[in-house]
Protein backbone atom coordinates (compact mmCIF):
# COMPACT_ATOMS: atom_id res chain seq x y z
CA UNK A 1 0.00 0.00 0.00
CA UNK A 2 1.18 3.76 -0.61
CA UNK A 3 2.59 5.46 1.62
CA UNK A 4 2.76 8.87 2.83
CA UNK A 5 5.79 11.32 4.38
CA UNK A 6 4.62 14.56 6.40
CA UNK A 7 6.08 16.68 8.86
CA UNK A 8 4.67 17.41 12.30
CA UNK A 9 5.57 21.19 13.53
CA UNK A 10 4.95 22.86 16.65
CA UNK A 11 5.84 20.92 19.85
CA UNK A 12 6.40 23.43 21.25
CA UNK A 13 3.21 25.45 21.00
CA UNK A 14 1.63 22.52 22.10
CA UNK A 15 3.43 22.30 25.66
CA UNK A 16 2.82 26.20 25.53
CA UNK A 17 -0.38 27.10 24.26
CA UNK A 18 0.43 30.92 25.13
CA UNK A 19 3.62 31.07 23.60
CA UNK A 20 4.68 34.44 22.57
CA UNK A 21 7.41 34.56 19.97
CA UNK A 22 7.93 37.62 20.71
CA UNK A 23 9.35 36.54 24.24
CA UNK A 24 12.81 34.83 24.33
CA UNK A 25 12.05 31.11 25.24
CA UNK A 26 12.68 30.56 28.94
CA UNK A 27 14.68 27.88 30.15
CA UNK A 28 12.01 25.52 31.34
CA UNK A 29 10.61 26.08 28.08
CA UNK A 30 13.20 24.97 26.46
CA UNK A 31 13.75 21.93 28.40
CA UNK A 32 10.45 20.80 28.22
CA UNK A 33 10.15 20.87 24.54
CA UNK A 34 13.57 18.75 24.27
CA UNK A 35 12.33 16.33 26.79
CA UNK A 36 9.40 15.90 24.58
CA UNK A 37 11.13 15.36 21.46
CA UNK A 38 13.59 12.90 23.21
CA UNK A 39 10.71 10.84 24.66
CA UNK A 40 8.84 10.49 20.41
CA UNK A 41 12.01 9.61 19.36
CA UNK A 42 13.04 7.12 22.03
CA UNK A 43 9.29 5.48 22.38
CA UNK A 44 8.21 6.03 19.11
CA UNK A 45 4.11 6.00 20.10
CA UNK A 46 1.73 6.09 17.58
CA UNK A 47 0.41 9.26 15.72
CA UNK A 48 -3.52 10.04 15.22
CA UNK A 49 -3.65 12.67 12.53
CA UNK A 50 -7.47 14.55 12.32
CA UNK A 51 -8.59 17.10 10.03
CA UNK A 52 -9.35 20.36 11.82
CA UNK A 53 -11.64 22.20 9.79
CA UNK A 54 -12.95 25.01 12.48
CA UNK A 55 -8.94 26.19 12.15
CA UNK A 56 -9.41 29.98 12.73
CA UNK A 57 -6.51 30.33 10.66
CA UNK A 58 -5.99 27.79 8.15
CA UNK A 59 -9.38 25.34 7.72
CA UNK A 60 -7.28 22.40 5.81
CA UNK A 61 -5.21 21.91 8.94
CA UNK A 62 -4.46 18.54 10.16
CA UNK A 63 -3.86 18.51 13.84
CA UNK A 64 -1.57 15.51 15.25
CA UNK A 65 -2.32 13.91 18.24
CA UNK A 66 -0.25 11.38 20.92
CA UNK A 67 -0.99 9.27 23.28
CA UNK A 68 -4.45 11.32 23.91
CA UNK A 69 -3.03 15.29 23.73
CA UNK A 70 -2.29 17.06 20.95
CA UNK A 71 1.59 17.22 19.70
CA UNK A 72 1.49 19.97 17.05
CA UNK A 73 -0.11 19.79 13.32
CA UNK A 74 1.41 18.98 9.89
CA UNK A 75 3.48 21.47 7.73
CA UNK A 76 1.09 23.69 5.96
CA UNK A 77 2.52 23.16 2.65
CA UNK A 78 1.90 19.54 3.28
CA UNK A 79 -2.09 19.51 4.16
CA UNK A 80 -3.31 19.38 0.43
CA UNK A 81 -1.46 16.21 -0.10
CA UNK A 82 -2.18 15.23 3.21
CA UNK A 83 -6.18 15.08 3.47
CA UNK A 84 -5.91 12.20 0.71
CA UNK A 85 -5.85 10.36 3.95
CA UNK A 86 -9.39 11.14 4.67
CA UNK A 87 -12.27 9.76 3.07
CA UNK A 88 -16.69 9.03 4.21
CA UNK A 89 -14.37 5.64 5.47
CA UNK A 90 -11.54 7.48 7.16
CA UNK A 91 -11.71 10.75 9.60
CA UNK A 92 -8.76 9.75 11.24
CA UNK A 93 -5.47 8.53 10.42
CA UNK A 94 -2.73 6.14 11.86
CA UNK A 95 0.72 7.17 11.86
CA UNK A 96 4.06 5.95 13.40
CA UNK A 97 7.49 8.34 13.73
CA UNK A 98 9.82 7.68 11.79
CA UNK A 99 12.41 10.67 12.41
CA UNK A 100 12.49 13.12 15.21
CA UNK A 101 14.90 16.27 15.48
CA UNK A 102 15.37 16.96 18.98
CA UNK A 103 16.04 20.72 19.58
CA UNK A 104 14.47 24.02 21.58
CA UNK A 105 11.72 23.84 18.00
CA UNK A 106 12.60 20.14 16.28
CA UNK A 107 10.08 18.95 14.07
CA UNK A 108 9.72 15.16 13.84
CA UNK A 109 8.21 13.10 10.86
CA UNK A 110 5.24 10.37 10.41
CA UNK A 111 4.80 7.88 7.25
CA UNK A 112 0.78 7.03 6.75
CA UNK A 113 -0.68 4.78 4.76
CA UNK A 114 -3.02 5.86 1.63
CA UNK A 115 -6.51 4.03 1.65
CA UNK A 116 -6.72 1.76 -0.85
CA UNK A 117 -7.11 2.87 -4.24
CA UNK A 118 -5.47 6.25 -3.41
CA UNK A 119 -2.29 6.36 -5.36
CA UNK A 120 0.66 8.46 -4.35
CA UNK A 121 0.99 11.25 -7.40
CA UNK A 122 4.38 13.16 -7.67
CA UNK A 123 3.18 16.85 -6.30
CA UNK A 124 2.39 19.38 -8.77
CA UNK A 125 2.19 23.07 -9.12
CA UNK A 126 -1.18 24.23 -8.46
CA UNK A 127 -3.43 25.64 -11.54
CA UNK A 128 -4.01 29.47 -10.25
CA UNK A 129 -6.70 30.18 -12.74
CA UNK A 130 -9.36 29.31 -10.30
CA UNK A 131 -8.81 31.17 -7.66
CA UNK A 132 -6.98 34.18 -9.51
CA UNK A 133 -9.19 34.02 -12.76
CA UNK A 134 -9.66 37.75 -11.97
CA UNK A 135 -6.66 38.60 -11.75
CA UNK A 136 -4.82 40.30 -15.42
CA UNK A 137 -2.00 39.79 -16.52
CA UNK A 138 0.46 42.58 -17.87
CA UNK A 139 0.51 45.34 -15.32
CA UNK A 140 4.10 47.37 -16.24
CA UNK A 141 5.90 45.51 -13.52
CA UNK A 142 8.79 46.56 -11.99
CA UNK A 143 12.09 44.36 -13.13
CA UNK A 144 12.31 41.39 -10.79
CA UNK A 145 15.04 41.39 -8.13
CA UNK A 146 18.34 40.38 -9.34
CA UNK A 147 18.31 37.74 -6.66
CA UNK A 148 15.12 36.09 -8.05
CA UNK A 149 16.57 36.41 -11.82
CA UNK A 150 19.42 33.80 -10.08
CA UNK A 151 17.78 31.25 -8.38
CA UNK A 152 16.31 30.59 -11.82
CA UNK A 153 19.79 30.04 -13.07
CA UNK A 154 21.18 28.28 -10.00
CA UNK A 155 17.82 26.07 -10.10
CA UNK A 156 18.49 24.98 -13.61
CA UNK A 157 22.28 23.81 -12.69
CA UNK A 158 20.98 22.11 -9.25
CA UNK A 159 18.68 20.31 -11.39
CA UNK A 160 21.14 18.99 -13.78
CA UNK A 161 23.01 17.68 -10.82
CA UNK A 162 20.18 16.33 -8.69
CA UNK A 163 19.26 13.16 -7.98
CA UNK A 164 22.06 11.35 -8.44
CA UNK A 165 25.31 13.81 -8.33
CA UNK A 166 29.03 12.18 -8.77
CA UNK A 167 31.53 13.32 -6.49
CA UNK A 168 33.39 15.35 -8.61
CA UNK A 169 29.95 17.40 -8.48
CA UNK A 170 29.60 17.64 -4.96
CA UNK A 171 31.51 20.68 -4.44
CA UNK A 172 29.59 22.57 -6.98
CA UNK A 173 25.97 21.25 -5.73
CA UNK A 174 27.29 22.38 -2.14
CA UNK A 175 28.30 25.86 -3.73
CA UNK A 176 24.70 26.15 -5.45
CA UNK A 177 22.42 25.36 -2.70
CA UNK A 178 24.09 27.53 -0.82
CA UNK A 179 23.36 30.41 -3.41
CA UNK A 180 19.80 29.38 -3.65
CA UNK A 181 19.52 29.34 0.01
CA UNK A 182 20.81 32.70 0.40
CA UNK A 183 19.41 34.37 -2.69
CA UNK A 184 15.81 33.01 -2.16
CA UNK A 185 15.03 34.40 1.55
CA UNK A 186 12.51 36.79 0.07
CA UNK A 187 10.53 34.85 -2.39
CA UNK A 188 7.52 32.81 -1.31
CA UNK A 189 6.10 31.90 -4.33
CA UNK A 190 4.78 28.80 -5.32
CA UNK A 191 7.31 27.69 -7.28
CA UNK A 192 10.00 28.45 -4.34
CA UNK A 193 7.96 26.58 -1.37
CA UNK A 194 7.66 23.68 -3.74
CA UNK A 195 11.50 23.60 -4.49
CA UNK A 196 12.79 23.93 -1.06
CA UNK A 197 10.66 20.86 0.17
CA UNK A 198 11.88 19.10 -3.29
CA UNK A 199 15.34 19.65 -2.23
CA UNK A 200 15.28 18.99 1.56
CA UNK A 201 13.63 15.38 0.42
CA UNK A 202 16.26 14.89 -2.70
CA UNK A 203 19.48 15.77 -0.49
CA UNK A 204 18.39 13.32 2.51
CA UNK A 205 17.67 10.83 0.25
CA UNK A 206 21.84 11.02 -0.83
CA UNK A 207 22.19 10.55 3.03
CA UNK A 208 26.34 12.54 2.62
CA UNK A 209 26.52 14.02 5.96
CA UNK A 210 28.29 16.64 3.72
CA UNK A 211 24.92 17.84 2.99
CA UNK A 212 23.85 17.91 6.35
CA UNK A 213 24.27 21.52 7.55
CA UNK A 214 22.89 22.84 3.91
CA UNK A 215 19.44 20.52 4.53
CA UNK A 216 19.20 21.64 8.12
CA UNK A 217 19.45 25.50 6.87
CA UNK A 218 16.64 24.79 4.22
CA UNK A 219 14.52 23.13 6.65
CA UNK A 220 15.03 26.35 9.10
CA UNK A 221 14.21 29.01 6.37
CA UNK A 222 11.06 26.69 5.39
CA UNK A 223 9.50 26.68 8.82
CA UNK A 224 10.94 30.71 9.97
CA UNK A 225 10.24 32.14 6.94
CA UNK A 226 6.88 33.97 7.67
CA UNK A 227 7.80 34.33 11.72
CA UNK A 228 8.51 37.25 13.48
CA UNK A 229 12.14 37.55 12.92
CA UNK A 230 12.21 36.78 9.49
CA UNK A 231 9.76 39.36 9.01
CA UNK A 232 11.61 41.52 10.38
CA UNK A 233 14.36 41.39 7.65
CA UNK A 234 11.53 41.10 4.91
CA UNK A 235 10.67 44.47 5.64
CA UNK A 236 13.86 46.10 6.03
CA UNK A 237 14.55 44.49 2.46
CA UNK A 238 10.79 45.97 1.20
CA UNK A 239 12.19 49.49 2.61
CA UNK A 240 15.54 49.07 0.94
CA UNK A 241 13.59 48.22 -2.63
CA UNK A 242 10.91 50.82 -2.02
CA UNK A 243 14.12 53.60 -1.98
CA UNK A 244 15.98 52.05 -4.39
CA UNK A 245 16.92 53.77 -8.06
CA UNK A 246 15.12 51.16 -10.18
CA UNK A 247 11.97 52.02 -7.98
CA UNK A 248 12.56 55.97 -8.82
CA UNK A 249 12.91 55.05 -12.52
CA UNK A 250 9.75 52.70 -12.37
CA UNK A 251 8.03 55.87 -10.89
CA UNK A 252 8.68 58.25 -12.94
CA UNK A 253 8.19 55.84 -15.83
CA UNK A 254 4.11 55.01 -14.75
CA UNK A 255 3.57 58.58 -14.30
CA UNK A 256 4.63 59.58 -17.23
CA UNK A 257 2.57 57.01 -19.38
CA UNK A 258 -0.86 58.88 -17.50
CA UNK A 259 -3.10 60.64 -19.58
CA UNK A 260 -3.88 62.52 -16.05
CA UNK A 261 -1.58 64.09 -13.49
CA UNK A 262 -4.56 63.05 -10.97
CA UNK A 263 -3.13 60.76 -8.15
CA UNK A 264 -6.36 59.42 -7.06
CA UNK A 265 -7.09 58.48 -10.16
CA UNK A 266 -3.78 56.65 -9.86
CA UNK A 267 -4.51 54.95 -6.96
CA UNK A 268 -7.63 53.83 -7.97
CA UNK A 269 -6.44 51.91 -10.98
CA UNK A 270 -4.09 50.11 -8.87
CA UNK A 271 -6.53 49.12 -6.39
CA UNK A 272 -9.20 48.41 -9.36
CA UNK A 273 -6.11 45.29 -9.85
CA UNK A 274 -5.38 44.58 -6.01
CA UNK A 275 -9.20 43.58 -5.86
CA UNK A 276 -9.02 41.13 -7.20
CA UNK A 277 -6.67 39.19 -5.51
CA UNK A 278 -9.20 36.40 -4.28
CA UNK A 279 -10.54 36.22 -0.47
CA UNK A 280 -10.56 39.69 0.46
CA UNK A 281 -6.71 39.81 0.50
CA UNK A 282 -6.82 43.55 -0.38
CA UNK A 283 -8.94 44.35 3.07
CA UNK A 284 -4.80 43.14 4.35
CA UNK A 285 -2.85 45.98 2.21
CA UNK A 286 -2.76 48.44 5.13
CA UNK A 287 -0.45 45.54 7.02
CA UNK A 288 1.94 44.19 4.78
CA UNK A 289 3.17 41.83 8.09
CA UNK A 290 -0.24 39.91 7.81
CA UNK A 291 -0.73 40.10 3.77
CA UNK A 292 2.97 38.68 3.47
CA UNK A 293 2.18 35.58 5.44
CA UNK A 294 -1.28 35.15 4.16
CA UNK A 295 0.36 35.05 0.58
CA UNK A 296 2.81 32.45 1.64
CA UNK A 297 0.41 30.28 2.88
CA UNK A 298 -1.62 29.77 -0.02
CA UNK A 299 -0.54 27.31 -2.48
CA UNK A 300 -1.26 28.93 -5.67
CA UNK A 301 0.74 32.40 -5.46
CA UNK A 302 3.19 31.83 -8.84
CA UNK A 303 6.74 33.66 -8.63
CA UNK A 304 5.13 35.55 -11.76
CA UNK A 305 1.50 36.96 -9.38
CA UNK A 306 3.83 37.48 -6.46
CA UNK A 307 6.02 39.86 -8.03
CA UNK A 308 2.90 41.91 -10.14
CA UNK A 309 1.55 41.88 -6.62
CA UNK A 310 4.33 43.44 -5.37
CA UNK A 311 5.02 46.15 -7.73
CA UNK A 312 1.51 47.36 -7.20
CA UNK A 313 1.69 47.70 -3.86
CA UNK A 314 5.74 49.11 -4.03
CA UNK A 315 3.44 51.61 -6.52
CA UNK A 316 0.77 52.25 -4.45
CA UNK A 317 2.99 52.85 -1.43
CA UNK A 318 4.63 55.82 -3.10
CA UNK A 319 1.04 57.31 -4.68
CA UNK A 320 -0.75 57.61 -0.92
CA UNK A 321 3.11 59.22 0.49
CA UNK A 322 2.63 61.55 -2.10
CA UNK A 323 -1.37 61.89 -1.45
CA UNK A 324 -0.52 62.42 2.69
CA UNK A 325 -2.91 59.40 3.36
CA UNK A 326 -2.27 55.73 5.15
CA UNK A 327 -1.94 52.70 3.20
CA UNK A 328 -4.78 51.32 4.02
CA UNK A 329 -7.53 49.66 2.11
CA UNK A 330 -10.19 52.17 0.85
CA UNK A 331 -14.29 51.50 -0.21
CA UNK A 332 -14.77 51.92 -3.87
CA UNK A 333 -16.64 55.24 -3.39
CA UNK A 334 -13.70 56.96 -1.36
CA UNK A 335 -11.22 58.01 -3.95
CA UNK A 336 -10.53 61.60 -4.29
CA UNK A 337 -12.87 62.45 -0.92
CA UNK A 338 -10.41 64.10 1.45
CA UNK A 339 -11.19 62.39 5.17
CA UNK A 340 -9.94 63.52 8.70
CA UNK A 341 -7.27 60.45 10.00
CA UNK A 342 -9.60 59.42 12.56
CA UNK A 343 -12.85 59.38 10.58
CA UNK A 344 -13.51 56.36 8.56
CA UNK A 345 -14.94 55.78 5.17
CA UNK A 346 -16.99 53.33 4.89
CA UNK A 347 -19.51 51.37 2.20
CA UNK A 348 -23.75 51.24 2.80
CA UNK A 349 -23.64 48.16 4.51
CA UNK A 350 -26.44 46.90 1.90
CA UNK A 351 -27.34 42.78 2.21
CA UNK A 352 -25.22 41.47 -0.93
CA UNK A 353 -22.77 42.91 0.79
CA UNK A 354 -23.10 41.65 4.33
CA UNK A 355 -24.18 37.98 2.92
CA UNK A 356 -21.20 37.72 0.96
CA UNK A 357 -19.28 38.80 3.99
CA UNK A 358 -20.93 35.73 6.63
CA UNK A 359 -20.37 33.46 2.89
CA UNK A 360 -16.25 34.34 3.02
CA UNK A 361 -15.98 33.84 6.97
CA UNK A 362 -17.50 30.84 7.67
CA UNK A 363 -14.53 28.64 7.97
CA UNK A 364 -13.69 30.99 11.23
CA UNK A 365 -17.36 30.58 12.20
CA UNK A 366 -16.63 27.80 15.53
CA UNK A 367 -20.97 27.98 15.70
CA UNK A 368 -24.06 29.47 15.69
CA UNK A 369 -22.87 32.01 18.97
CA UNK A 370 -20.53 33.72 15.94
CA UNK A 371 -23.85 35.59 14.45
CA UNK A 372 -23.31 37.85 17.51
CA UNK A 373 -19.56 38.88 16.30
CA UNK A 374 -21.02 39.81 13.47
CA UNK A 375 -23.91 41.93 15.13
CA UNK A 376 -21.10 43.32 17.28
CA UNK A 377 -18.97 44.41 14.47
CA UNK A 378 -22.24 46.16 12.61
CA UNK A 379 -23.03 48.00 15.80
CA UNK A 380 -19.79 49.22 16.39
CA UNK A 381 -18.41 50.47 12.72
CA UNK A 382 -21.57 50.28 10.95
CA UNK A 383 -23.92 52.25 13.15
CA UNK A 384 -26.65 49.92 12.97
CA UNK A 385 -29.60 50.06 14.61
CA UNK A 386 -28.96 47.78 18.35
CA UNK A 387 -32.20 46.13 17.85
CA UNK A 388 -31.21 42.63 18.08
CA UNK A 389 -34.16 40.96 17.11
CA UNK A 390 -34.29 43.14 14.02
CA UNK A 391 -30.78 42.19 13.01
CA UNK A 392 -31.64 38.49 13.30
CA UNK A 393 -34.34 38.67 11.35
CA UNK A 394 -32.00 40.79 8.21
CA UNK A 395 -29.48 37.91 8.65
CA UNK A 396 -32.44 35.36 8.52
CA UNK A 397 -33.59 37.07 5.09
CA UNK A 398 -30.27 37.05 3.42
CA UNK A 399 -30.11 35.24 -0.14
CA UNK A 400 -26.37 33.43 -0.26
CA UNK A 401 -24.75 31.70 -3.13
CA UNK A 402 -23.89 28.63 -0.95
CA UNK A 403 -24.84 26.62 2.19
CA UNK A 404 -24.00 28.48 5.26
CA UNK A 405 -25.09 28.50 9.41
CA UNK A 406 -28.51 29.50 9.94
CA UNK A 407 -29.10 32.21 12.90
CA UNK A 408 -32.57 30.84 14.68
CA UNK A 409 -34.11 33.91 16.27
CA UNK A 410 -32.89 34.68 20.69
CA UNK A 411 -29.40 33.37 18.84
CA UNK A 412 -27.80 36.64 18.74
CA UNK A 413 -29.62 37.55 22.25
CA UNK A 414 -28.33 34.80 24.11
CA UNK A 415 -24.43 34.71 23.24
CA UNK A 416 -24.56 38.65 24.09
CA UNK A 417 -26.37 37.61 27.28
CA UNK A 418 -23.02 34.70 28.61
CA UNK A 419 -20.52 37.18 27.19
CA UNK A 420 -20.20 40.48 28.86
CA UNK A 421 -17.26 41.55 26.81
CA UNK A 422 -19.42 42.01 23.79
CA UNK A 423 -21.66 44.37 25.35
CA UNK A 424 -18.51 46.61 24.98
CA UNK A 425 -17.42 48.05 21.89
CA UNK A 426 -15.33 46.13 19.82
CA UNK A 427 -12.08 48.17 20.31
CA UNK A 428 -12.29 46.77 23.80
CA UNK A 429 -12.32 43.45 23.52
CA UNK A 430 -9.38 41.06 24.99
CA UNK A 431 -7.26 38.93 22.47
CA UNK A 432 -9.28 36.06 21.76
CA UNK A 433 -11.01 33.92 18.55
CA UNK A 434 -14.20 36.65 18.94
CA UNK A 435 -11.95 39.60 18.35
CA UNK A 436 -9.50 37.57 15.47
CA UNK A 437 -13.03 37.07 13.36
CA UNK A 438 -14.42 40.54 14.43
CA UNK A 439 -11.18 41.93 12.43
CA UNK A 440 -11.44 39.91 9.77
CA UNK A 441 -15.35 40.82 9.33
CA UNK A 442 -14.55 44.50 9.82
CA UNK A 443 -11.87 44.31 7.24
CA UNK A 444 -13.70 42.29 4.57
CA UNK A 445 -16.63 44.61 4.87
CA UNK A 446 -14.28 47.76 4.43
CA UNK A 447 -12.50 46.55 1.18
CA UNK A 448 -14.74 44.16 -0.76
CA UNK A 449 -17.05 45.58 -3.25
Amino acid sequence: MAEIRLTIRGVVFALFPQYNKTIPDSEEMVRQATERLKELDEKRPEVILMPEPENIYDPKAIRAWCEGNPIGYVAHEETSDAHRLFDAEHEMAVARIVEVEVERKGNFYVVAELPEGIMLKPESLTNPTSAWKQWIYGFPNLPMPGEWKDCQVLEFLINRLLPHPKETDMENLMKYIKGWTDKSLYDFSMEAMQTRKRYIAQLRDLKDERLAPFIKRLKRQFTAICSGHRMTYRMKWWGELGKSEQMERYWDKWRSSRKEDNLWKDLQTVDIQLRRMPDALYANIGDLSCLFPALRYRDDVSRKILWEICTLLLLRERICKELGIDMRPLPENAYGVEADKDEEILPELTDARLAKAIEEHQAYFWGKSAYAVVFCVCRDYFSISGNVSAFEKRIQSLSHSREVEECPSGTIQKALGNNDYMKKHIGKWEDGRALTLARKLKSFLEGVS
